[in-house]
């Protein structure tokens, strides 16, 4: 009669038992059982994650002054690349790279003035100015500006996406520029201790479109001091306008070609742009390419 499998598995244990026996196989003592750690509470258990980074640990200084009355200074240029000057993290041996890169930048801002030159100048002869946030009409035409003026990301986050600067690097320049808008942001409110909450509003909004317009009003100046050098006979100023610099060039040189039609304005910039840059490819449709598309994207 066969076995069965129970019997054949028994019969090996046996055996192999017996074989054990008979050849005194003496087996190691077990190994002390480890001590078991004391129990914590979940509520006072530590995270053992590394902390995330703080921006605020990285002291810096300021990007703004003050001036003999007390009032906050912004910095010559874009605040967003004094930010980044003024970053610790940033080494200088890195800027040429920054400095590099952003040249790429500069072109893409001086296309979108170049096709809409009138909203540059709208923005910087009342469009601005005259921002009510109780009032559609200004905030529509203020939307309308930024719509056709700004990229869809600002300068220090394009150069993080770029791989250019890292995380860190870029926590530390926002902490930077919100230091200088919270400044300029309680000055104004200071400045205004009558003023009802919406009208202090419209004023703090004045100061932050402004900012965020930064770089392509940046190049507006860039294109409008190549036309008054190309055509210093298109205003009756010219020559007093070039001595300007910073905020008083863009102001007053927008108010010295708002008289200008469209056509002129396009022509005029146009062939700014051409000297800087050399020929437009495919001008005619320009505006349709650069349209709601970021920086290097097109």
């Amino acid at each position: 009669m066969g076995l069965s499998s129970r019997s054949v598995f028994g019969l090996v244990v046996s055996v192999g038992l017996a074989g054990a026996v008979g050849a005194q196989v003496t087996l190691p003592p077990p190994a002390p059982r480890p001590e078991m750690p004391e129990y914590v509470p979940p509520s006072q258990r530590v995270d053992e994650e590394e902390p995330a980074f703080d921006p605020s640990s990285v002291e810096f200084d300021p990007i703004w002054t003050l001036d003999e009355d007390g009032k906050v200074v912004g910095p010559d240029g874009l605040a967003e690349i004094a930010a980044l000057r003024h970053n610790p993290l940033i080494t200088e041996d890195l800027f040429p790279i920054i400095e590099t890169i952003l040249e790429d930048r500069a072109k893409e801002m001086d296309t979108k003035v170049f096709v809409y030159p009138r909203k540059a100048i709208d923005a910087l002869t009342g469009a601005i100015d005259n921002f009510d946030v109780r009032k559609e009409d200004t905030r529509n035409v203020m939307g309308e500006i930024a719509n056709s003026l700004n990229v869809s990301e600002g300068l220090v986050s394009w150069l993080r996406d770029q791989g250019l600067i890292t995380e860190e690097m870029s926590m530390v320049s926002f902490n930077i520029m919100q230091d200088y808008t919270k400044r300029t942001m309680d000055q104004i409110a200071a400045s205004m201790p009558d003023a009802d909450q919406l009208d202090l509003i419209s004023h703090q909004s004045r100061f932050l479109v402004r900012l965020g317009l930064q770089e392509p009003l940046s190049a507006f100046g860039r294109l409008s001091r190549k036309v008054l050098e190309l055509h210093p006979d298109v205003v009756e100023n010219a020559a007093e306008l070039l001595e300007l610099k910073g905020r008083d060039f863009l102001d007053e040189v927008a108010k010295a070609l708002k008289p200008l039609d469209d056509d002129q304005l396009k022509a005029l910039f146009k062939e700014a742009y051409e000297s800087l840059h050399g020929p437009v490819v495919n001008s005619a449709d320009t505006d349709e390419k650069i349209e709601g598309k970021p920086v290097g994207d097109r």
